[in-house]
């Protein structure tokens, strides 16, 4: 094995659901690499065991492998939660409160489920005073189409963010209720304390999920702390770990937790979490813990949790890289 005292962090969001017509992570390829994890006595543990450095049972040459989900849409609750629990295999939810304490739409939900149900095959919205206008004449690039959307309305000031949502709504000839459809439902505060009940806990992701560099220095502020303490206030489960809406942050945002009692956030960086990067002295980088999205192509799940992921990046950097692998084989088999 080529990665030895690492933190394998993975990053999921949504779970395939046909009752509730959702499409995401099969519960049958969780199920598999859960098992494939517990049969080759990898480490399955929470975010607390990664930030401590304690070692739960496994190979002691196996990396330790932590599994979070963000937003906290409704499926988990029916779907994912019941198998992390069958496989005794801790899992941390990153919970955007303000559509569990109302009805309320995820932002980017909105967005697909408008383009979504358009007669008209174009749109034109106003991007913080730019338009901007998309077409399409399938499936495929009526799909494109969102995803641009969303990723363009990721990087504007929130207001203009807020009031192009207000546009596609009317430009789609939609009348949205407060309360999303069941595809799009958030989980309650019931569920996530029966999610609790299972083993299951839960980590602060804002409010309303605005990319924090959108906002202003005491909105963020506020998404921040109004999301830990409802997470406090009706969940026993809660941990002191906080996650970046779509893994963007800055020095600011860092000093905003680190004037809470937050103790990390994790990114959407792809790498694996050193001992060094997690270690108790090295108090800012704990607010940079990295992740991997989850991959649904098996092969790919393999090669990041064995290392061989590892491998192939030394390989693309050439000698040096050679080097490096040569020295943490001598390590791994000493």
């Amino acid at each position: 094995m080529f990665v030895r005292d690492v933190a394998i962090v993975f990053m999921l969001h949504r779970f395939a659901d046909a009752d509730r017509g959702v499409n995401g992570v099969a519960p049958q390829n969780l199920r598999a690499n859960l098992a494939f994890l517990r049969r080759k006595k990898f480490r399955l543990g929470s975010f607390d065991d990664l930030l401590s450095d304690r070692a739960p049972g496994g190979s002691e040459n196996a990396p330790l492998v932590v599994f979070s989900v963000d937003d906290g849409h409704a499926e988990f609750a029916d779907v994912a939660a019941p198998i992390f629990a069958e496989f005794d295999c801790p899992v941390t939810v990153f919970l955007t409160t303000g559509p569990i304490d109302a009805p309320m739409w995820f932002w980017w939900d909105k967005v697909e489920y408008a383009i979504d149900g358009m007669k008209s095959n174009e749109i034109r919205l106003d991007f913080g005073g730019r338009e901007a206008a998309w077409s399409w004449s399938t499936r495929d690039e009526r799909s494109l189409a969102t995803s641009a959307i969303v990723e363009g309305l990721k990087v504007i000031p929130n207001e203009a963010r807020l009031y192009a949502l207000s546009q596609l709504e009317e430009r789609a000839g939609l009348h949205l209720s407060s309360a999303p459809p069941p595809p799009y439902a958030a989980m309650t505060w019931a569920d996530v304390r029966r999610c609790a009940g299972r083993g299951a806990t839960f980590g602060p992701h804002t409010v309303t999920h605005p990319m924090l560099s959108q906002v202003s220095d005491s909105h963020a502020e506020w998404e921040v702390s109004e999301s830990w303490k409802r997470l406090r206030a009706e969940c026993d489960a809660a941990v002191p770990v906080f996650c970046y809406p779509n893994g963007v942050f800055s020095s600011r945002d860092v000093g905003i937790l680190r004037r809470t009692d937050l103790v990390a956030a994790v990114t959407t960086r792809a790498s694996y979490a050193s001992r060094q990067l997690r270690n108790a002295a090295a108090t800012e980088s704990r607010f940079h813990l990295p992740r991997f999205n989850y991959p649904t192509d098996r092969s790919e799940f393999v090669s990041i949790v064995t290392g061989l992921d590892r491998v192939n990046s030394y390989v693309r950097q050439g000698r040096a890289g050679w080097r490096a692998v040569g020295a943490e084989h001598l390590a791994a088999t000493s």
